[in-house]
């Protein structure tokens, strides 16, 4: 296992680029943005090399107002709400959004999440089963804070039955954040429905390739086993079919084949 003061070759991806550098783990403190695929590590030095995968053709189709008492977003509370289906690929993903972001599917927050969704390797957009667009913060943002002991504001969030909710930080972002940020909340789709929703027993087979691996996929994932398989599965997908590809399976070959079981079983490649 590495220790607390170990010094690990940490994979970082921010701003659209992924490059190979050197970062403590002692420095695991998370910045004032949750869950963002973006680590932030200090000092990383190398050849920046990649940007989100080639988004495919979408179609955004008519919205639909959802009866009263409305649809349940993050904070289980009903509201009024429009319904818009977004297509890729042949994959219809529904997506709600709040009247609280405006009539007829919120529009350039609706537009963001479809370029997402598009972005993302179809046989991991399989796991998503609908998009939640929430006008107010992550309700559990305060939960998070206390337990990380810094200010947390959640951009997105999954649950294990792939509803995939996304809050006002998230809609600040850039679209290849967003697309990118989008894989990370994949990983934690499917990790969880494999592995349990809280790190227990049932992570060793994770915690296991963690432990075998030169190397942690961002600092930011270094700092739990749920982001680490997060951050780890958007990089695999980042690279998958990449020319620097076997590069970065060489830095996370256990991670890495955990990932070709996953999506290898999902059908397309």
């Amino acid at each position: 296992m590495h220790t607390a003061t170990a010094k690990l070759r940490a994979v970082a991806y921010f701003a659209g680029l992924v490059v190979l550098g050197s970062a403590p783990q002692t420095a695991l403190a998370l910045r004032a943005i949750a869950k963002p695929v973006a680590c932030g590590c200090q000092s990383v030095k190398g050849k920046s090399e990649l940007t989100v995968p080639v988004r495919k053709p979408f179609v955004i189709g008519v919205p639909v107002a959802i009866a009263a008492p409305g649809h349940a977003f993050a904070d289980g509370k009903p509201q009024l709400a429009w319904r818009t289906d977004v297509t890729v690929g042949g994959l219809r993903v529904p997506v709600f959004t709040p009247n609280a972001l405006g009539v007829h599917g919120g529009g350039k927050a609706l537009r963001s999440v479809a370029k997402a969704l598009a972005s993302a390797p179809t046989d991991a957009l399989q796991l998503v089963r609908e998009v939640d667009v929430n006008a107010t913060p992550n309700p559990y943002d305060a939960y998070w804070t206390q337990l990380k002991g810094i200010g947390v504001t959640a951009g997105m969030s999954a649950s294990v039955d792939g509803v995939l909710s996304v809050f006002p930080h998230g809609l600040a972002q850039s679209d290849a954040v967003t697309a990118r940020n989008v894989l990370h909340e994949i990983g934690h789709i499917w990790s969880r429905k494999s592995y349990g929703e809280k790190v227990g027993s049932g992570w060793q087979p994770w915690q296991s390739a963690v432990a075998a691996d030169p190397a942690v996929p961002s600092r930011y994932g270094a700092s739990d086993p749920e982001e680490d398989a997060g951050d780890a599965t958007a990089l695999y997908l980042l690279t998958r079919g990449s020319a620097s590809s076997a590069r970065y399976r060489a830095l996370l070959p256990r991670r890495f084949a955990i990932l070709d079981a996953v999506f290898a079983a999902r059908g397309q490649r």
